[in-house]
């Protein structure tokens, strides 16, 4: 039985053999199998002309294409993956020339300079040419208008084009320098403050929370004296605290 989708499309081919069309052509619907479930079928059809050359007949033949049908959906999935990736993809010749990228990275190429079809820009080309020449992913942070970008270049064996995966760890690198400036302030503080008769109450106003935990970690590790440590993710909130309690450190 014809999958309802397909009804419309299989009534027009019929029609169109009603109506005198000889030439051959194929069709491709799904039919449900007798168990419920549905295949896919390609049907081949032609006309029959008698002496005169008038349509007396139709003939057609049928197969399954049901594991073609899934093949072919599995190569569109995989050939949709670059694109629909949120991180920079390209793909490059030996000779630096860009053979694919996709909408990150055509951002990406614009912000240095280059043109997608066009040469890689020198800087990239250099972390390409290098994994052409090792034959192993070759890893390297990119710096441009202190932007920072983490590449890896892969080149495939017995291929000619490396592919280039590119991460862009701007806000990763600014994170990290805030922590150092955060931890560099706490042990200075640490050194100044006198002795205390009691534990340490710090504030720490930080809405990253994985900040938040590397510095709870520092802590926990290089800590000899008891403290208290309460975060709040927001000026406001701090102010308020401070208003009503007393902090040795506030971070």
């Amino acid at each position: 039985v014809v999958a309802p989708a397909h009804h419309a499309l299989i009534k027009e081919r019929l029609q169109q053999r009603v109506t005198g069309n000889l030439a051959e052509s194929s069709v491709e619907f799904e039919i449900r199998h007798r168990d419920g479930h549905l295949v896919w079928s390609e049907l081949t059809t032609s006309g029959v002309v008698d002496a005169a050359g008038q349509l007396v007949a139709g003939q057609g033949v049928g197969r399954d294409i049901t594991e073609r049908k899934r093949a072919d959906a599995k190569l569109r999935q995989l050939a949709q993956f670059p694109e629909e990736s949120p991180h920079s993809v390209l793909r490059a010749s030996r000779e630096g020339n860009i053979v694919y990228a996709n909408r990150p990275a055509q951002e990406w190429l614009a912000v240095l300079g280059a043109i997608p079809d066009h040469l890689l820009p020198p800087a990239v080309r250099k972390i390409t040419d290098e994994a052409f020449e090792k034959n192993e992913p070759v890893k390297a942070e990119l710096i441009h208008d202190n932007y920072s970008y983490w590449c890896t270049a892969v080149h495939p064996l017995d291929e000619d084009y490396v592919n280039l995966y590119v991460l862009d760890v701007t806000a990763r690198k600014q994170a990290e320098a805030a922590l150092k400036k955060t931890l560099d302030q706490l042990t200075a503080n640490l050194l100044v403050l006198p002795e205390a008769s009691h534990s340490l109450k710090i504030l720490h106003v930080e809405d990253d929370p994985s900040q938040a935990r590397l510095l709870q970690e520092y802590l926990r590790l290089g800590m000899k004296e008891p403290y208290e440590l309460i975060r709040v993710q927001r000026i406001a909130d701090a102010l308020e605290k401070l208003a009503a309690d007393h902090f040795d450190l506030v971070l």
